[in-house]
């Protein structure tokens, strides 16, 4: 017979009780206990009984994680009964957090079971409760056969929260390994399955954090089961009570979580990276450390992880009688690669999804080539000269340009589709444009390129050399293919290049009154290269010419009513104007035929950014995360339209002053696009700037010196030398220079700076007005006070009409500048940021 709870405030008042006690020394407790329940001996005795069974565990403090405590409680009656219709038959199961019973009910005549996860007591306070919040709301979102399923939850009658889920016959993965003599193959499949459920969390934008093997359970039947969300948190939610509380589990954790920081999708990647170490191994990398628990924290974050295989060999040859399911010699290579690759401190260093980690391990399962292993072309050749030996001299070029060649036949197979009028005509410019680009890739082919270096930009190059050269009898696939190549071109960040062949395409298409819509795209492309070299007021006239000539055609008009939003932010003249333009871009996307949630999403998603550059941070939030749960599952991690939401998510860190959060959404940005793009592409460039611009407010100074120089390399090879973002990064570097003792240098770049900015803004604008507080502060560090204060008090009206931090920082540049011939001095200067 099971037994009812009773009287709730009997638990509310005991729970409460128990959390006052906790701040009393244990020789006085016995007299606060009468006091407190003079007359009530029904609750005076529970709380000694729990006092007891405590002492014999540990420090009372530890109530939340003792088993004794928690056997005190379920001794206690009402421990065990019935909760919202669920019949608790067992306690299955305890931890720090909550008990778990086997319980089960009636619904609609079919007995149906779970495990009914409980709060433990003595832990009500609002964080708990707060946190089986969020663990329901984020099951309840979750729907991959591999997760747990949610079934029910609510608060029980004593005011605790619970939540029913699943119920899994199974083991821990690591002990099913070993129980069913998996061999390496086996093993593999199953951790693959493991990452397709941490990969369904993540496009739900969820990071699990507490990936080990106990957490995930596999069935009788061979199924996956990931389990346990209770430190899970959404993406776009800061760890306010950080992961390196005492719920993490020490064993299990990131470089990142032991070091406060907040945890990421590549947070998981790296926990992915243990399991799997220790599913191959049989052990976890540093289990030599793990009885000494600081020794442990710092060999997690700054050792680098054993050879898997070779620690398996060490393993084996260390216990001659162990089972041997997995041989050392089957690790060695790019499994001992890939394994590392997840496990690198840096988190930014990390493949950058789980879906990446995942592809690394098909590919090894295939004898295909791994990510990990680099990109060199004489490996790649090896690994696919092993599985095609007949055909070593096939081409190469397939797997450079397969991305790019996709994307631009789409692109033409659309225009068919658009022109109805003329469906002959496009269809004939499309198969020629089509056979081109086949031809031009072919020239990649190593038999045809004699050792020529490969590569995008070598065949755009080509490209554009046969257009010159081509076409004369087919103006209009002539257009189309400059069209075409010039944004390639753009996508490489040769602006140059792309101006002069997408502007090739304007000119001819301007002869043609019936080619108004072709003509709109490729003025709306050119917008997007004028906005992208800072020449604003150009890129919002193509634009505008752009919507103009596209009337009732619906995808020219959202092309370049996106193009004209972006265009009228970055000029932050008229944020409604953006605003208004942004909306008139998602309506008309959303009025498509076949409306397209990618293009929808990143229109949004520019929206966010309007909301964000306008201080409206709680929308700009909502707005970018939700355009982020549309493209991450469709494009991937680090395609370049996710990392550019990603980048705004780290501005809005910035913005409101969470620098380490910051940090960390940049370095995975930076990773992302370098990994895309190349170290050396202007974007790259763009983001590492602001990486380096959070690194000096976190007080990195060297670190961020040197992203700041790299950056502005880059910079000046790829962009304009006028162009805004040059002056942006030299503004964060020279400020930053000022604190590492180098006015000189300082006060050139800061100079050069204040140039750039006045061919773009008037003499009384904000940023011009934040150089010359730097250039002040380059002269107060040189020992010319009274110029840097004059300077200072000039343009103090301008920076203190600014949103916060702008006065701020004037201020503090003014308390600098006033406090005399020792502030003035580099060495007896105390750093300001």
């Amino acid at each position: 017979m099971s037994r009812h709870l009773p009287d709730p405030e009997h638990w509310r008042e005991l729970d409460e009780a128990l959390r006052e006690l906790l701040d009393i020394d244990a020789g006085a407790r016995e007299e606060w206990i009468e006091e407190r329940f003079q007359g009530r001996p029904d609750l005076a005795n529970d709380l000694r009984r729990l006092v007891a069974y405590a002492e014999k565990a540990g420090p009372l403090e530890r109530v939340g994680e003792s088993n004794a405590v928690i056997d005190a409680l379920d001794a206690l009656p009402g421990a065990a009964g019935t909760i919202a219709g669920w019949r608790l038959l067992r306690r299955i199961g305890a931890g720090g957090m909550a008990e778990v019973y086997l319980a089960e009910r009636d619904n609609h005549g079919v007995t149906q079971r779970a495990a009914l996860k409980l709060m433990a007591r003595g832990l009500g306070s609002s964080d708990m409760h707060a946190r089986f919040q969020r663990e329901r709301s984020i099951l309840a979102r979750l729907t991959d056969s591999r997760i747990a399923r949610y079934f029910d939850g609510g608060i029980a009658e004593d005011g605790r929260p619970w939540l029913a889920m699943e119920p899994i016959e199974g083991l821990p993965i690591d002990a099913y390994c070993t129980a069913h003599l998996l061999p390496l193959r086996a093993r593999l499949a199953l951790f693959r399955e493991v990452c397709g459920a941490v990969a369904h969390a993540h496009r739900h934008l969820i990071v699990h954090r507490d990936i080990k093997p106990s957490n995930v359970l596999v069935s009788l039947d061979g199924q996956v089961k990931l389990l346990d969300f209770g430190i899970a948190k959404p993406i776009a939610e800061s760890d306010g009570d950080s992961t390196r509380s005492r719920l993490l589990t020490p064993h299990h954790a990131s470089p990142e979580q032991l070091r406060g920081e907040s945890a990421t999708t590549v947070t998981d990647v790296f926990l992915l990276g243990l399991l799997l170490y220790e599913l191959l191994v049989g052990c976890r990398p540093f289990v030599e450390f793990e009885d000494d628990p600081f020794l442990h924290e710092q060999a997690l974050r700054e050792r680098e992880a054993p050879l898997p295989s070779a620690a398996l060999a060490r393993r084996l040859a260390e216990n001659p009688g162990a089972a041997a399911d997995v041989q050392a010699r089957e690790l060695r290579g790019d499994l001992d690669r890939i394994i590392l690759f997840a496990l690198r401190k840096d988190p930014a260093s990390r493949y950058s999804s789980v879906e990446r980690f995942d592809a690394d391990i098909a590919a090894w399962l295939a004898g295909r080539p791994v990510s990990a292993r680099g990109d060199a072309l004489g490996y790649r050749l090896r690994k696919w000269t092993a599985r095609h030996r007949l055909a070593a001299a096939s081409i190469a070029a397939a797997v450079l340009m397969g991305v790019i060649y996709t994307a631009l036949l789409v692109h033409q197979n659309r225009l068919v589709a658009e022109q109805r009028d003329h469906a002959r005509d496009a269809a004939a410019q499309a198969s020629a444009v089509r056979d081109f680009l086949l031809d031009l890739f072919s020239e990649a082919d190593p038999s045809r390129a004699l050792g020529e270096k490969l590569s995008v930009g070598a065949v755009l190059e080509k490209g554009s050399a046969r257009i010159a050269d081509g076409f004369a009898e087919q103006p209009r696939v002539r257009a189309e293919m400059l069209h075409t190549i010039g944004t390639a071109w753009h996508g490489l960040g040769d602006h140059a290049r792309a101006r002069d062949l997408v502007g090739q395409a304007v000119a001819l298409r301007r002869q043609w009154p019936e080619a108004r819509v072709d003509l709109s795209r490729s003025l709306s492309e050119l917008a997007a290269i004028e906005r992208d070299d800072s020449h604003l007021e150009e890129s919002i006239a193509l634009a505008r010419e752009a919507g103009e000539l596209a009337g009732g055609d619906l995808h020219a008009r959202a092309l370049a009513l996106n193009v004209l939003g972006v265009g009228l932010l970055m000029h932050d003249q008229d944020l409604g104007a953006a605003r208004a333009s942004l909306d008139q871009a998602i309506a008309t996307y959303r009025a498509w035929p076949t409306p397209d949630p990618v293009r929808i999403a990143v229109a949004q998603g520019n929206r966010a950014a309007i909301d964000l550059t306008d201080g409206r941070f709680d929308e700009a939030e909502s707005g970018l995360s939700e355009a982020i749960s549309v493209l991450s599952p469709r494009l991937g991690d680090i395609h370049p339209e996710v990392t550019a939401l990603l980048y705004n998510l780290a501005r809005l860190e910035e913005r409101r002053g969470k620098f380490a959060d910051a940090e960390t959404h940049f370095r995975r940005v930076l990773a992302a696009e370098t990994e895309v793009l190349g170290a050396a592409h202007p974007d790259v460039a763009i983001d590492r700037t602001r990486l380096a611009y959070v690194l000096a407010e976190r007080g990195k100074l060297a670190e961020a010196e040197q992203g700041f120089s790299a950056a502005l390399a880059v910079m000046r090879e790829k962009l304009p030398a006028d162009h805004k973002r040059i002056a942006e990064n030299q503004m964060g570097y020279a400020e930053t220079l000022v604190e590492l003792d180098r006015p000189a240098e300082a006060e050139s770049l800061i100079g050069e700076a204040i140039g750039i900015l006045g061919k773009h803004f008037e003499q009384d604008d904000w940023r011009i007005a934040e150089a010359r507080r730097i250039q002040a502060r380059a002269w107060l560090h040189l020992d010319r006070r009274d110029r840097a204060l004059a300077q200072l008090e000039q343009i103090g009206p301008i920076l203190l009409a600014q949103a916060a931090p702008v006065p701020d920082r004037y201020r503090e540049s003014l308390d600098e500048a006033r406090g005399g011939a020792d502030t003035a001095s580099p060495s007896a200067n105390a750093k300001r940021r």
